[in-house]
């Protein structure tokens, strides 16, 4: 478990969000459906579309051709993203008790969260021994083929 809290500004205030590599599967499942029902190979160009977290699913939409479906889910997404890392706010309001209590939230606060758990949101759909690292990549931390040694004498193995 990780003991460095992740602090992020939103109008208003700010959010402390839960760690990825912490949650529960119980927060992690919605997502885990909702990838699924995308597939892979969709998801994976609808990601490579998208220029940064802050890109909007409608900016996606239009550069890609994404249909109705793929736009709702995609919205879960957020939603369940959001509810998923949002541990608590510094904001005279409640935090949302469901994924369906988050399109309650104010607009602004909405869009900044969503900006800011779209950075993590990788994360929370792989499995233990991955990280995301700052640019947005997900990296298998378990595989030889992910750390390359310059001091080794040997080189890497090509096995």
């Amino acid at each position: 478990m990780s003991d460095t809290p992740i602090v992020v500004p939103i109008p208003g205030g700010s959010a402390k969000l839960r760690n990825p590599s912490d949650l529960p599967e119980r927060y992690r499942r919605p997502l885990k459906i909702i990838t699924t029902a995308l597939g892979g190979e969709r998801l994976q160009q609808i990601m490579d579309a998208a220029e940064g977290p802050e890109e909007s699913v409608n900016d996606v939409a239009e550069k890609i051709g994404l249909d109705e479906r793929e736009i709702e889910l995609l919205l879960r997404m957020t939603d369940a993203s959001i509810y998923a890392l949002l541990d608590s706010w510094t904001l005279p309001l409640p935090i949302p008790t469901s994924v369906a209590a988050v399109q309650d939230m104010p607009g602004p606060v909405y869009d900044a969260l969503s900006e800011q758990t779209a950075k993590h949101a990788a994360a929370l759909m792989t499995g233990p021994g991955t990280e995301v690292t700052p640019a947005g990549d997900v990296v298998d931390t378990f595989t030889v083929d992910a750390i390359e040694d310059p001091a080794s004498p040997t080189g890497a193995s090509a096995a």
